[in-house]
């Protein structure tokens, strides 16, 4: 995915409430694919099996939030990990 999508750490130098989404799902079923289309608006090609953590600045009825998206990826077993978190999350399968 893009690098400036790609965040280390979640911290932000000025207060803007967040937005926790996680993406979980079957193998393959495009968890990622979805993440990269809304983060860049583009279709990614190749797989990504590893998941990620991506940030986006969006605006919801004139208010700026940072949606911190967590995609979790390997099997659901792994995912269950993730889910400690305090994200909302999205269930992805195909």
């Amino acid at each position: 995915m893009e690098k400036n999508f790609l965040l280390q750490e979640w911290t932000i130098s000025r207060s803007v409430p967040d937005i926790r989404l996680g993406i979980v799902g079957s193998l393959s079923s495009g968890k990622s694919a979805l993440v990269h289309r809304y983060l860049t608006g583009t279709y990614m090609q190749e797989e990504s099996p590893e998941g990620g953590r991506f940030k986006k600045e969006i605006q919801i009825d004139n208010q700026s939030y940072l949606l911190l998206i967590r995609d979790e990826g390997g099997p659901p077993e792994i995912q269950e990990i993730g889910k400690k978190f305090q994200f909302s999350y999205l269930s992805v399968h195909y």
